[in-house]
């Protein structure tokens, strides 16, 4: 409700109204709060799980909002570092 149902990549990176069908946890599931939730169109949203955009672009598009703190951001750097030591 928050992002008016309008793809937040498509409104503040592009310029384009597009309505959001939908919501991306910025940091996973498993850190589901309202803040780290963004509305996307499902192309968007696929191209984010499929790593052709950049959730971190996303969360600096949130944080330049006042969304989102840096943090969150810092939080999410963090997280990435564990997992990918954890993967080693």
């Amino acid at each position: 409700m928050r992002d008016k149902w309008v793809c937040q990549y498509h409104l503040h990176i592009n310029g384009v109204l597009i309505r959001a069908t939908d919501g991306h946890h910025l940091f996973g599931r498993m850190n589901d709060y309202r803040d780290a939730i963004i509305a996307l169109c499902h192309t968007c949203h696929m191209r984010i799980h499929s790593g052709e955009l950049d959730n971190e672009d996303l969360i600096a598009l949130q944080i330049e909002r006042g969304v989102l703190g840096w943090d969150d951001m810092m939080r999410h750097k963090r997280q990435k570092t564990v997992s990918s030591n954890w993967e080693r």
